[in-house]
């Protein structure tokens, strides 16, 4: 799971959701909350959509900073957290018939054993979240709705997920049509470290700052080797940005999907990954027999097992809406 510290610019995006709006009786200002949906005899306001979307954000979502920048990627985020918060109200109800909600102990223990991972303290754990403006109590809020939903879908959707050899076998084929062999590419990357909780800015910045220096490389005003060895962080600096032969599964999957659909010697663009941005030079590129096979087997039943529980709890989630009352009260985010 991944680190759950919130990105305050992010809070940006759906700042004015906050904004309550007035109405007025009797030359008084009544100050209300507006209702986004219904979901039995509950209600999903925007100002929960407000609270709990930094959290979502680092936890639950996928999602490239970079679309927070457009008007139309902070609506497709809202629309998105909409549905998980719909979705997250039906889980619950079904946990409570079913007796397998969990507990305040429960969630106690996974905070605390999920805060020891980090290495804080109960204070400096509730200081990280009160400096980008999320409760502890919303936090753990957030975490028992979130555990709940996995522990359903788990008994619900995913318990009788089967992966079959022939299933294997055809993914196989496709994936290895010659055999069993996979490319090994040889990178170099000029490479702009951040940290896991950059905030969009900082993810701009390096965006852009990359972009320039792949048009002055382009231009021949800089070397590619030059431009390494001055900015990057890590070990490559020393070797003029050499990355190394890798093959799939060795490096970031977003890393190695662009440096595959490169011709040698092309430079990408900057090219996000988990531990920062990179401009990628592809050096060369060859098919070797797989060494591992059993390891490939293994990786392609889990891809399989993943792709079969993905649309059973889909198939499940419908299901209870079918049978649920759900009604999408207001389209208005605030945006």
């Amino acid at each position: 799971m991944r680190r759950c510290v919130v990105l305050i610019s992010t809070i940006f995006a759906l700042l004015l959701s906050s904004t309550s709006f007035a109405q007025y009786a009797d030359d008084e200002e009544i100050v209300v909350d507006r209702i986004m949906a219904r979901v039995n005899d509950e209600i999903i306001t925007r100002s929960d959509l407000v609270r709990i979307f930094p959290i979502y954000l680092q936890v639950a979502a996928q999602v490239d900073p970079r679309e927070l920048r457009t008007e139309a990627g902070q609506r497709r985020v809202a629309e998105d957290l909409l549905e998980f918060m719909i979705d997250a109200k039906l889980l619950e109800a079904q946990a409570k018939k079913q007796d397998m909600a969990l507990s305040a102990a429960d969630v106690n223990d996974y905070v605390r054993n999920y805060r020891d991972s980090l290495g804080m303290t109960e204070t400096q754990f509730r200081q990280a979240l009160a400096q980008e403006g999320v409760t502890f109590d919303d936090y753990k809020e957030f975490m028992r709705s979130y555990l709940t939903r996995m522990q359903i879908l788990r008994a619900e959707a995913n318990a009788d997920v089967t992966v079959t050899e022939e299933e294997i076998n055809q993914k196989i084929n496709e994936r290895y049509p010659d055999g069993f062999e996979q490319p090994y590419f040889e990178t170099s990357h000029i490479f702009i470290q951040l940290p896991k909780n950059a905030t969009t800015r900082m993810v701009e910045e390096a965006y852009e700052k990359l972009d320039a220096l792949r048009d002055e490389i382009l231009r021949g005003e800089r070397s590619f080797e030059d431009v390494a060895s001055e900015i990057n962080s890590d070990g490559t600096r020393a070797r003029g940005g050499l990355v190394g032969t890798f093959t799939l599964g060795d490096l970031d999957e977003n890393y190695t999907r662009v440096a595959l659909g490169l011709e040698p010697g092309e430079i990408s663009k900057p090219v996000r990954s988990q531990f920062g941005e990179h401009l990628i030079r592809l050096e060369e590129v060859e098919t070797r027999e797989v060494a591992d096979k059993q390891a490939v087997v293994d990786r392609i039943r889990y891809e399989i097992h993943e792709e079969k529980a993905t649309r059973k709890e889909k198939a499940y989630l419908r299901r209870l809406r079918d049978t649920s009352f759900v009604k999408k009260v207001s389209d208005d985010f605030g945006i």
